[in-house]
Order: C-alpha cells, then sequence, then structure tokens
C-alpha cells in the first residue's frame, strides 16, 4: 500500500484525508452527510433529466402526428380516418384545421 501511495501523490492526499476523518467521529459523520445529500442532489438532477427526456420525444411524436395530419388534411383525406391513422384527438384536429384556414 506504501508503494502505491508514494507513487500516486492524489492517491496519497487522499488516504491523509481520510485518516483524518476516520479519526474524528464529527468530522465523519459531516462527510456522510455532505455525501448523502450529493448523492441526493445528483439524483434528482437526473430525475428531473429523464422527466425533460420523456416530455420531449412525447412532445415530438405529438408534432409529428400534427405535421402529418396537416398533409393529409391538404390532401383531402377525411377526418375520421386522419384521427384513426394519426392517433389526434378530434379537438386537435379542428384547431389545426382551423389554424390553417386562418393563414389563408
Amino acid at each position: 500500500m506504501l508503494k502505491v501511495l508514494k507513487q500516486q501523490p492524489d492517491l496519497k492526499n487522499a488516504y491523509g484525508v481520510l485518516e483524518l476523518y476516520s479519526a474524528d467521529p464529527e468530522m465523519r459523520r459531516q462527510v456522510e452527510e455532505r455525501l448523502r445529500t450529493d448523492q441526493n442532489y445528483v439524483y434528482q438532477l437526473a430525475a428531473r433529466y429523464q422527466l425533460g427526456l420523456e416530455e420531449g420525444i412525447e412532445k415530438g411524436i405529438r408534432d409529428k402526428a400534427l405535421e402529418t395530419a396537416k398533409k393529409m388534411s391538404n390532401l383531402g383525406i377525411a377526418m375520421n380516418q386522419i384521427l384513426e391513422i394519426t392517433g389526434l384527438k378530434e379537438v386537435d384536429l379542428k384547431d389545426l384545421v382551423e389554424n390553417d384556414s386562418r393563414k389563408i
């Protein structure tokens, strides 16, 4: 162990800090609490990231369905067929058609 510590100064420093914290129960408790706090923060960030990713994917799927519905509507395909194929709700399609007709 001493040979490794001599070759790796960072490990030597970490080992010294570890010995210092191990000797003082209060200091060890503070370090452990800080580590738990940091772990909780990282887990929260990961959960938020995952939620944002899922929301982004859902939005992308919905936007693509709306784009497809618009193209189908422009081709004269019946509303009930568009709804069945895209999986959109009738209100979404009506809003899309109304917004599209306002631009004309």
